[in-house]
């Protein structure tokens, strides 16, 4: 399986600036759209203290943070990144300038996780990220999930609401790592936070559930003794496999008939790793080293957040990852450095 990739990377529209994103969601009217959701937006210039350019609007650096527009969404014409056009979205504050797309709470943002599209809705979790002395500055508060009920309209023009979420003693951030629907269940995978091994965890709900906006009663696995239990059980919850990410991706390969599970590996400079598993609940093999960044080398490198893309075409599989660098003076002053990559995997005869 996992020896039988060759990869290599390769050049996608210039509109891709800066950032990282998530995940890919297909429209159903045939158009070969895509649904795609991203972080920092940080166009091309350094001025005063202002980030600033054409792409897509001026932002400031305050305190370590960039106040303006966190995230955006955005839609990609064509499966293909190397030849696809894109178009962004953003938020609006009360006073006209760019916010982000769902809005600040209090001291609290909204990062993207992963989302699903269910019959006429699309689910989005999210991480709520505050503020916070140590580490890279900021900190998780625990997790929310956002609904949209019109989700072939222009982003600009979705009706959204935030629907009621159930806490749990883990600090899971359900939804943030992964999101797959099969068969009659939607599963939303997420890391224990801030364990540094990254147990991966899963919730589920039914289809129904999800649709109608009744996320707080999931399944929670229990290990393959118990199963999936309700959320008000006193079992203990059994991670799916350890040392996975915040961010991953998970999916089922015809190809093969197993289940595939892409993430990074190492926090700073990481290789982008492979596993397996026959069914979701497992047992995953260990994780194979899959493909090393060019990045790997680069001082102060950080490279985080693999994903596998199906909904892309230019390959077998083509992979995704963020690069950026624990200096935040050289992210600002080059711009190759925080980018979203692509990866192109083809399969081995």
């Amino acid at each position: 399986m996992e020896e039988n990739w060759v990869s290599g990377s390769f050049p996608v529209e210039e509109n891709w600036v800066s950032g990282s994103f998530i995940r890919f969601f297909p429209f159903p009217d045939g158009s070969g759209r895509k649904l795609g959701v991203r972080f920092f937006p940080f166009p091309m210039a350094v001025e005063e203290n202002w980030v600033s350019g054409s792409f897509p609007f001026p932002m400031a650096v305050e305190e370590n943070w960039v106040s303006g527009s966190f995230h955006t969404v955005a839609i990609q014409t064509g499966a293909d990144p190397s030849k696809a056009s894109i178009k962004f979205y953003w938020g609006e504050a009360d006073d006209g300038t760019p916010a982000a797309f769902v809005p600040d709470r209090n001291d609290e943002r909204h990062w993207f996780g992963n989302g699903v599209r269910v019959g006429n809705r699309l689910l989005l979790f999210l991480n709520r990220v505050r503020n916070s002395d140590g580490g890279l500055g900021f900190e998780s508060a625990g997790w929310t999930a956002w609904m949209v009920d019109n989700p072939d309209s222009e982003p600009s023009a979705w009706q959204m609401r935030e629907l009621k979420t159930p806490e749990n003693s883990l600090g899971v951030l359900v939804g943030f790592a992964a999101v797959l629907q099969l068969g009659g269940h939607v599963y939303a995978f997420g890391s224990e936070d801030p364990v540094k091994s990254h147990p991966i965890y899963a919730a589920r709900w039914t289809a129904e559930q999800v649709v109608s906006g009744r996320l707080l009663a999931p399944e929670w696995w229990a290990g393959h003794r118990l199963g999936w239990v309700a959320d008000a059980s006193r079992a203990p919850r059994w991670p799916l496999f350890e040392n996975g990410q915040s961010e991953l991706s998970i999916h089922w390969e015809q190809a093969t008939q197993r289940f595939l599970g892409v993430n990074t590996q190492g926090f700073g400079a990481a290789d982008v790793v492979i596993r397996a598993a026959p069914a979701l609940t497992g047992p995953w093999s260990a994780p194979r080293m899959l493909y090393r960044p060019t990045e790997y080398y680069r001082p102060n490198a950080m490279i985080y957040a693999a994903k596998a893309h199906q909904q892309l075409a230019g390959g077998d599989l083509l992979l995704t990852y963020a690069s950026n660098s624990f200096r935040f003076s050289e992210m600002i002053s080059d711009h190759s450095i925080y980018f979203p990559r692509f990866v192109r995997l083809m399969r081995c005869p």
